[in-house]
């Protein structure tokens, strides 16, 4: 019997509150050691009456320590800790009571370690959150730097094709035009019938010349669309990967898109398609470009492994990429995957007059 049940009634009613609500748990562990009583939930810890006190979790190994509290008395406090995964934090006295010929077990709450623990936790989400902000700032940047170094190549392109189209009209259509108004001076001033013959042929082949010469000048001129040529890009992949089947549905060329869109589409289908090169193990591909009254739709599909879009991917930005690029162009992205269920991407740019201010 444990010695508290020699009080009062009012201490034994206090007592048993006590147990009934949570607040303590008691038992008596006899010496062999084997678990004599055990009152209230906090003490369930414990193995029922009759087992051995030692072969609970938090006693494992403790015959000596317990043994020497036997000799010596005094008592062992555990360090605060869970019974548990999901239970609350005790702390647990261990004491020889020599009137009860047993060690008395004492079990309360440690309300201050589930506080640090909700702290700690609290910490753990804020830096999570930290985390994802920084990744998401890092993946703009690198959106920024992308856009960027795209623009850079497409100026540099340009700057090249004008540069060459310059040189032409400055040597070969200024050489032509001399060459046709000296054989016409040359013409009139020659009595030489065959001359004037041959002089007439040159001149109208000069001009041809000249056409072709200035025809060139112009295509030259032109901005390079095959950068965001989608079929080409489609082809490219293709290309690579010799072993997966790609289904290509456009039902226009992508150069009656506006630029803007065209290069927005662009971006997001190689990224797309470098995914699935990288990561999906796809065997099957499917990109489709549709628009109607509302807008223009991309679709990139394929039946590789798939994955958890919820799921953080420290140090990878693609499909973060991906999105901060719709954003940014005034477009929607959808994400559909799972592990083993493949992937698709749909990205949906509104038409023109329904485009919002961006």
């Amino acid at each position: 019997m444990l010695p508290i049940m020699d009080k009062s009634k009012a201490e034994k009613d206090v007592f048993a509150d006590a147990l009934a609500r949570g607040q303590l748990g008691v038992a008596l562990v006899d010496d062999g050691l084997t678990v004599a009583r055990r009152l209230g939930r906090l003490s369930a810890w414990l193995p029922d009456e009759g087992e051995k006190a030692c072969s609970a979790p938090l006693l494992l190994h403790m015959e000596e320590s317990l043994a020497a509290l036997k000799e010596r008395g005094g008592e062992i406090v555990l360090p605060s800790m869970r019974a548990a995964p999901e239970a609350p934090r005790v702390t647990i006295s261990i004491a020889w009571d020599a009137a009860a010929r047993g060690f008395v077990v004492v079990t309360a709450p440690d309300h201050g370690g589930d506080q640090i623990d909700r702290l700690l936790a609290s910490e753990r989400r804020e830096k999570q959150l930290l985390q994802q902000q920084a990744d998401a700032a890092a993946a703009r940047l690198r959106v920024e730097r992308e856009k960027a170094q795209e623009e850079a190549q497409a100026a540099a392109i340009a700057n090249e094709r004008l540069r060459i189209a310059h040189d032409l009209h400055d040597t070969l259509v200024r050489s032509m035009v001399t060459l046709i108004t000296q054989s016409r001076l040359i013409a009139r001033k020659t009595n030489d019938a065959e001359a004037r013959v041959a002089l007439a042929m040159l001149d109208v082949q000069a001009r041809e010349g000249l056409q072709e010469a200035r025809e060139a000048i112009a295509r030259t001129r032109e901005e390079r669309r095959d950068l965001y040529d989608l079929r080409r890009i489609v082809d490219g992949f293709s290309e690579r990967m010799g072993d997966i089947a790609v289904t290509v549905e456009f039902g226009f060329p992508s150069a009656e898109l506006p630029r803007e869109t065209e290069q927005l589409f662009a971006a997001v289908l190689r990224e797309a398609l470098r995914n699935i090169e990288l990561h999906a193990g796809a065997r099957r591909v499917r990109v489709a470009l549709a628009k109607d009254a509302g807008g223009t739709r991309l679709l990139v599909e394929d039946d590789g492994t798939g994955f958890d879009p919820s799921a953080p991917t420290p140090g990878h930005f693609g499909v973060t990429g991906m999105r901060e690029r719709a954003r940014l162009g005034g477009a929607t992205l959808v994400l559909d995957s799972a592990p083993g269920k493949g992937t698709r991407v749909t990205l949906s740019a509104p038409a023109a007059d329904a485009a919002p201010d961006n």
